[in-house]
């Protein structure tokens, strides 16, 4: 059951990131400082439930693609 509520809120916020609704439910971007709050808070949850529920790091994926850039360059 804990899948289940996982996969319907990963799948809300896709489709409101995807912007499907043509901006008739969100707040209009051309606010200051508003205007994109409502895609942050889409996209933190959908990276907090892809962890809760799923196990899916995307912070540590990232952080460790950014560790290995760093090596990299401290190589040559």
């Amino acid at each position: 059951m804990e899948k289940l509520k996982g996969g319907v809120i990963v799948l809300v916020s896709v489709l409101y990131l995807l912007n499907l609704s043509g901006g008739f439910i969100e707040i209009p971007d051309n606010i200051p400082l508003v205007g994109n709050v409502d895609e942050f808070a889409f996209s933190a949850l959908l990276v907090a439930s892809l962890k809760k529920y799923f196990g899916l790091d995307i912070n540590g994926w990232v952080q460790n693609k950014i560790s290995k850039k760093e090596d990299k360059s401290l190589d040559e």
